[in-house]
């Protein structure tokens, strides 16, 4: 029963099973009438219904007549309302005005809040926690208060409209409203900010969170620099050691965070009519983790296990390595919690465990793995069915991509459906990926926690269209996993080589986990070893030259990752290079190979040293149209010269050669240095050979490498080496260095080489058997005299002596050569039978234009009627046809516009925006008259649809009649459904064109240009009444006399002319001419000077017409074809072929229609299509 005072007390009968639901919050005093006091425990606010009321009042329990009851207090306390128990009826207090309420009896049900009842720890562990009472939480929204208050700088947001959402929501909505402001944590306020509110549905499916959209306030706010822990950094934090748990869970970590009265308003939203706003900091806001952050990580300043207490905004974990040290560190945890104010939920707690559930992952003595919860959850999620459904499945499987080997290739399927204007299409290939994941999630081993007294392990895989990393740790005799990643290759990465891709895998997977490796050893295990080159170029061994390889090698983190030590030292970092599977044991470093060459040394230091120095150099020149080609190499310390000549003749080929002397008279037991000034030379001995030989002398594009018998001649010279050699490159023609004097002579001795000296061949090495070359394009050596004696007219040639210029002569050899007039040297002359062939050769390089293709062929031969060959070989090249520009572009004559009177075709456009007048005029409309060349110009606020159609209607139509006609710029403002609707309304032909490109003669741009500088003009002196200017201007520009019309001021009002006949029966005559003129008289003599007018001014525009097509389009006369012609037509490309063929053909003209339109006959295969194309579209084919 209950026995309600309608404000003050309620007692509330109650079994002694229902009062247990409620826990005790406050104890408070209540007095009797005779001034008795009884103290009552007090629950918290708890909601509750009588009838068809609602409302949230504090209950205290008490027993009534020997049975439990409760007891409600309110408001009216404050007023010194009592109640006398033993009676159950209010009384007044003699001090108080306040008036008696009767008592009344209603039905009264109280909805009991969800307790967090403590769970049964252990003795050791409860007397911690009872030693700290007041942190645990009573309840879900219990969350307590610190005494810190946050100020939200920044401007106010501003109002944002509220969208609709489920009717069903609201009801809930309102409950936690009003207990949230029983609880302090929101207050009724108004405030001219307003955020909208969109709730969302829990889990259960029937209840609702509240969710504000703070975004406008996100957006005026400074975001906080405070750092959130991320998960990775509290795994890599947690100590290797660790076999006790805690972990600690705040209520509404956020809710405990007051907010300074002045930045409440910031905050506020609206329910049921009514204005909210935040006091405590509200989840939404971009700042709420960095404040929860700031403060919870304060807390743990002034113990003394800092380093044992992690915590990721309200989640705290304390990690120790015994019992004891846990319970400890537990302590001073609570003790700080209950000092700053924060409360903690008692059902979350998990104190001293060996296995605890932490931030998602199961934390133990071996590692972490994944919530058993949450892989059965993976497990029974059916397969997406849409979008929004696939992203919640990738938002739960994502969590585990670091349990997960190649998770991004396995998902890539999935995550190719989320992308922009992509169609949603499930097949085979999605149903596969879904079980992939779910298989490899159940499968999800358990990663090991790094310990810092071993080597970390880096295996890596560069497979299809990702790259994948694992980061483990020898255990025994097999390796444990301690986190995978993976990553797709972005479209540029993909056209790497493999090779690249090695390297590309290593720098971002030491990027990846730098934060967890630190500076501890890592073993690198990877199935290419090509990663070596990098790493011996890291450690300044070899310079890395190619510009990306420099970009990886500085993007690495600062450590040592040598390549493969023979005996590294403790504490310094190794490299394995290996292709071992997962489980085997690592085996231990392999020696590294000695490098071909090294570049560590200077002449200073060569000399101090004792080394054998060889200044070695090459040389390539012409003299009386002869090719000379030698090398030398010059002992630095005997004086020893050896040179001679070489081929082929090229100076790289003379360089290398110069550099394998060196090497061939040099003991292989002595030391050398050798300086060179080829940069190519120095860079393809150190760093392009080694390469080169693992590709089998291929370069990165697959093609056969040049100059390969001589690199790998030098290579195994160098091979053979008891220590590297040095090669060092100096600088060319540099004065006043000893290293520029022996390079000096270097390059003296190479010329005289080149004409005195033997031909070099390489020495035999039998001992290291054959040396191996790759199949490539070594073409076989041509009987250049044997062609030129199968060909008659050569030898008519050489009988002649001169050719047009051309001295022909056989020399001593047989060989008949040829030389131009002006011409350094003799080339050969070419026969007939290979003539096309070296054109081809000559042209396919670059498939450049006739001269330049006849001078890259007068280098090698000549020939009569060279050109010609030329001319006709390149005009006949498809290529070139389909990708050249038309040198001279032909464009089709614009035709020529005849108007049949005054205002029956307008021209119009907006010029703006201007500055902004006192009537809030910002553009200006200008209307032209195309045959009067009458200009009308109004101001308008904007340049839209409706405003252009309202001109119109209202200012043009209405005042000059309705034009047949009406041309405009391409805009909305004439486009728009408005414009649209008024043309379409009043029978209007609307054409578009392009803005400033309108169709000759009657151009626009003259009337407007004027109006214009003058509207300029006016802007600079008077900037804020230029619309009161405008009549002033349109006067002045009317009244101007056209160059070739006359003045339209001279011309009647504008009325189709067919129409005058009638105008008398709308009105009489003007009074000047009442009474003298008659009405049908003054008709007729309008009609004549209407009509003469009319003709003048078709006369003067016909007359315009040969004088405007002469000066515009002369130039522009498109060539005209015939019947059977050969043309090419322009094609068109898509956005992703830019470097496609612009012109397609040749194709046949088969119909013409006009001189500007053609039809041709286009063949594909044994299909035929014939289109039409515009002349400018079509561009004369010269070939055969």
């Amino acid at each position: 029963m209950l026995i309600d005072t309608g404000a003050s007390y309620s007692i509330l009968n109650m079994t002694p099973g229902e009062s247990g639901l409620f826990q005790t919050c406050e104890i408070i005093e209540i007095s009797g009438p005779n001034g008795q006091k009884s103290s009552v425990p007090f629950t918290g606010p708890l909601p509750f219904e009588i009838g068809t009321a609602k409302g949230s009042e504090k209950f205290g329990k008490m027993e009534m007549n020997g049975k439990p009851g409760i007891l409600a207090i309110s408001t009216l306390t404050k007023m010194g309302v009592v109640v006398d128990l033993a009676n159950q009826k209010l009384l007044h207090c003699p001090q108080s005005d306040a008036p008696v309420i009767p008592a009344s009896h209603r039905v009264m049900s109280v909805k009991a809040p969800e307790l967090l009842i403590h769970p049964e720890w252990e003795p050791r562990v409860k007397r911690v926690t009872e030693q700290f009472p007041q942190v645990w939480a009573k309840n879900k929204l219990d969350c307590g208060q610190i005494d810190t208050v946050v100020v939200v700088k920044g401007p106010d947001p501003p109002p944002q409209q509220q969208p609709q959402y489920p009717a069903e929501a609201e009801e809930g909505l309102w409950d936690t409203v009003k207990t949230l402001l029983e609880q302090g944590v929101l207050v009724e306020q108004q405030s001219t900010s307003n955020a909208p509110v969109w709730p969302l549905r829990k889990a259960d499916g029937k209840t609702w969170r509240l969710t504000v959209n703070y975004s406008a306030l996100n957006q005026v706010t400074p975001l906080r620099t405070a750092v959130v822990a991320k998960y990775p950094d509290i795994m890599a934090a947690i100590s290797r050691g660790s076999k006790w748990f805690s972990v600690l869970s705040l209520t509404s970590a956020s809710f405990a965070i007051p907010l300074h009265p002045e930045s409440w308003h910031k905050f506020a939203f609206t329910l049921r009519g009514r204005q909210f706003t935040f006091a405590r900091v509200p989840p939404g806001f971009h700042n709420t983790p960095a404040i929860c952050h700031t403060h919870v990580t304060r807390m743990w300043e002034k113990i003394s296990h800092k380093e044992s207490v992690l915590s990721c905004a309200g989640d705290i974990l304390i990690h120790t390595r015994t019992k004891e040290e846990n319970l400890e560190v537990l302590a001073e945890v609570l003790e700080a919690i209950q000092k700053t104010g924060f409360r903690v939920s008692p059902t979350k707690a998990q104190l001293c465990w060996k296995e605890v559930s932490y931030l998602g992952v199961t934390l133990g003595e071996e590692g972490r793995s994944l919530e058993k919860q949450r892989v059965e959850l993976i497990q029974k999620v059916s397969a997406p069915a849409d979008v929004t459904t696939l992203r919640s499945f990738l938002a739960l499987v994502r969590f585990s991509r670091e349990f997960v080997e190649g998770y991004a290739e396995k998902a890539a399927p999935l995550c190719k459906l989320l992308k922009k204007d992509t169609p949603w299409e499930w097949g085979p290939e999605q149903d596969e990926a879904v079980k992939t994941l779910k298989e490899s999630v159940a499968r999800a081993p358990m990663l090991a926690r790094p310990r810092g007294d071993r080597p970390y392990v880096l295996q890596l895989a560069s497979m299809g269209m990702g790259l994948r990393a694992t980061l483990a740790q020898q255990h025994g005799a097999h390796l444990q996993p301690i986190a995978h990643a993976s990553r797709l290759l972005t479209p540029a990465e993909q056209q790497f080589t493999a090779y690249e891709r090695e390297v590309l895998a290593l720098t971002w997977a030491l990027q990846h986990w730098e934060y967890l490796v630190g500076s501890a050893p890592v073993l690198l295990r990877t199935s290419r070893a090509p990663v070596r080159y990098l790493l011996s170029a890291k450690e300044g061994n070899s310079p890395t030259r190619c510009p990306r390889m420099a970009n990886w090698v500085l993007a690495l983190p600062h450590k040592d990752t040598p390549g493969d030590a023979p005996e590294p030292s403790a504490g310094s970092y190794g490299v394995v290079i290996s292709g071992d599977r997962d489980g085997e044991e690592v085996q231990e470093m392999k020696p590294r190979r000695v490098p071909l060459f090294e570049s560590s040394i200077s002449l200073a230091e060569a000399k101090d040293r004792g080394y054998v120095v060889w200044f070695v150099d090459g040389s390539n020149y012409h003299e009386d149209g002869v090719s000379y080609t030698g090398y030398a190499a010059v002992n630095r310390s005997t004086g020893e010269v050896v040179k001679g000549r070489c081929l082929p003749h090229s100076i790289q080929a003379a360089e290398l050669v110069a550099v394998t002397v060196a090497l061939e008279n040099t003991p292989a037991d002595q030391p050398l240095a050798i300086f060179s000034d080829s940069g190519w030379v120095v860079r393809a001995a150190l760093e392009w050979l080694p390469l080169w030989r693992e590709r089998g002398m291929q370069s990165a594009d697959g093609k056969p490498v040049t100059y390969a018998k001589k690199l790998l001649y030098l290579a195994k010279l160098a091979e053979q080496r008891a220590q590297p050699a040095q090669i060092i490159k100096v600088k060319a023609h540099k004065k006043g260095t000893e290293e520029a004097k022996w390079n000096k002579e270097a390059d003296a001795k190479a010329k005289q080489g080149a004409k005195e000296g033997q031909m070099w061949k390489a020495s035999k090495i039998s001992e290291n058997g054959p040396l191996l070359v790759a199949a490539g394009r070594n073409r076989e050596s041509v009987d250049l005299q044997g062609l030129q004696a199968q060909d008659p007219s050569v030898r008519e040639l050489a009988q002649g002596r001169e050719y047009k210029g051309c001295k022909v002569w056989k020399d001593v050899s047989g060989l008949v050569l040829a030389r131009r007039d002006g011409a350094d040297f003799p080339v050969w002359v070419v026969p007939e039978l290979v003539r096309t062939e070296l054109v081809a050769l000559a042209h396919e390089q670059g498939h450049l234009g006739t001269d330049k293709t006849l001078a890259r062929l007068q280098g090698a031969g000549w020939w009569p009627e060279m050109r010609e060959d030329v001319e006709r070989y390149v005009s006949n090249c498809l290529t070139c046809a389909a990708n050249n520009p038309d040198a001279k572009t032909t464009k089709a004559l614009l035709g020529h516009q005849r108007i049949s009177g005054p205002w029956s075709k307008l021209q119009m456009e907006f010029i703006g925006p201007l500055p902004q007048t006192a009537q809030g005029n910002k553009y200006c409309l200008v209307i032209s008259d195309t045959f009067t060349k009458w200009v009308e110009a109004f101001p308008a606020r904007n340049n839209t649809a409706s405003a252009a159609a309202k001109i119109l209607v209202e200012h043009v139509f209405s005042r000059w009649g309705v034009p047949k006609e009406i041309n405009s710029d391409h805009g909305q403002r004439f486009v728009g459904e408005v414009s649209k609707g008024v043309c379409q309304a009043l029978g209007i032909k609307q054409k578009l064109h392009i803005t400033g490109h309108f169709q000759k003669p009657d151009s626009m741009e003259g009337p407007n240009q004027t109006l214009k500088t003058a509207l300029r003009k006016l802007v600079n002196h008077q900037r804020k009444d230029w619309d009161q200017k405008l009549p002033l201007v349109l006067m002045a520009l009317r009244g101007a006399m056209a160059s070739h019309v006359p003045s339209p001021q001279k011309l009647p009002p504008a009325r189709d002319p067919k129409l005058l006949d009638h105008w008398w029966q709308r009105g009489e005559p003007p009074d000047e001419l009442q009474p003298r003129v008659l009405t049908d008289r003054w008709v007729q003599d309008t009609l004549r000077t209407v009509s003469a007018m009319y003709h003048q001014l078709a006369s003067v525009q016909e007359a315009n017409i040969h004088k405007i097509d002469k000066q515009l389009g002369a130039l522009l006369r498109p060539v005209e074809w015939n019947m059977g012609d050969l043309v090419t037509y322009r094609g068109v490309r898509e956005k992703n072929q830019v470097l496609g063929p612009q012109w397609m053909g040749p194709v046949r003209v088969v119909n013409k229609a006009s001189p500007s339109m053609y039809q041709v006959e286009i063949r594909k295969g044994a299909k035929r299509q014939e289109k039409w194309f515009h002349s400018s579209q079509l561009k004369a084919w010269k070939g055969n």
